[in-house]
This record gives C-alpha cells, sequence and structure tokens, in this order.
C-alpha cells in the first residue's frame, strides 16, 4: 500500500472512530483502555503498519511509519497553524480539526456545521480574490465541491447544504 494511500486509510478511520468515540476522559478505566486497544488494532490491520493511537481529552493521535495525525473533537476554532495563504471559511462553525503529515506535506481537514445556504459560492469568490487557482467546481442538488491551488497549498471544500455540514481540507506539498 503506497504511503499517500496508507495515510489516507489512517485518516478516514481516525475520522470515523472519534466521531464514533466523542471525547474521552482524562484517565482512561479499564475497559477504555481495552477500547483503545481494540481500536488500535484494529486500524493497523487497515493500514499495516505499527499504530500507536493515544485518546485523551478529546485529541486522538495516531503514529504510523508514514506519518502522524492528530484529530481533535474538542477544538472547535479555526486552526491558527494552518499555511498564511490558506482563507478562513467564515459561513460555518468548526465541529473538529483533523491533522496529519507525512514526508510530503501536511493536511488539515476541518469538519463544519450551521453550513451557510451560498457558503461554497461566497467562499470559492474569497478563494478567487485570492489569488488561488480554481482546479474544479462542482455542483449538485445537495451542495457542491471547490479544488483550489495556490504556492503549493491545496484545498478542497465539500458542502452538503441539505445537512448544513461540510469538510474544508488544506495539503501542503502541493506541485504548483
Amino acid at each position: 500500500m503506497s504511503q499517500r494511500k496508507t495515510v489516507c486509510v489512517v485518516v478516514s478511520l481516525v475520522c470515523v472512530v472519534a466521531l464514533a468515540v466523542g471525547t474521552a476522559c482524562k484517565s482512561k478505566s479499564a475497559s477504555e483502555q481495552m477500547a483503545e486497544n481494540r481500536i488500535e488494532k484494529a486500524m493497523e490491520k487497515a493500514s499495516g503498519g505499527k499504530v500507536d493511537l493515544d485518546l485523551k481529552a478529546g485529541t486522538m493521535k495516531v503514529k504510523t511509519a508514514e506519518g502522524d495525525s492528530v484529530l481533535t473533537t474538542g477544538e472547535q476554532i479555526w486552526p491558527e497553524d494552518l499555511p498564511e495563504a490558506a482563507i478562513k471559511f467564515e459561513d460555518a462553525k468548526v465541529r473538529a480539526v483533523a491533522r496529519s503529515s507525512t514526508e510530503e506535506g501536511k493536511n488539515w481537514t476541518i469538519h463544519l456545521l450551521d453550513v451557510g445556504e451560498n457558503a461554497l459560492d461566497g467562499y470559492s469568490a474569497k478563494l478567487k480574490d485570492g489569488g488561488w487557482t480554481i482546479q474544479m467546481e462542482t455542483t449538485a442538488g445537495q451542495g457542491g465541491t471547490t479544488v483550489a491551488t495556490k504556492d503549493g497549498l491545496m484545498v478542497n471544500v465539500m458542502i452538503n447544504t441539505d445537512q448544513k455540514v461540510g469538510i474544508i481540507s488544506f495539503q501542503t506539498g502541493v506541485e504548483k
């Protein structure tokens, strides 16, 4: 399995598990430790590599040979550690933030709630005004997607207007 594919599998599993688990307690009971061990084994099987999982106070950390991933369910603010070129999505609330890093670059995934009705169009316009190159825009009955690049950074925005939710992913290390 390629490094990128492994990291994508692990990040996806992290997001699914974190949404199911919610925020973890600060001190672990025996049953919580057993659950963490089971999740870790399942992720190792899916990724094909060693996974070191640590659940604490709403944070899930995964370490593999390909890189590290962190999901913070308690972090409900726009990430301050994004690259300077990243444009803030202001027409929604942040539900959770996931971060991952590999030798190839970094990734931030921001889960959104209460997304405004015309938020995708407004954000696409901000990207264009900010010098981003729009690579793809699609719309459908339930939402749409925008993919754009600037200075080695890529943003992928997916919005479901019916459910008023969305995901924004910023990725570094993208060819210019």
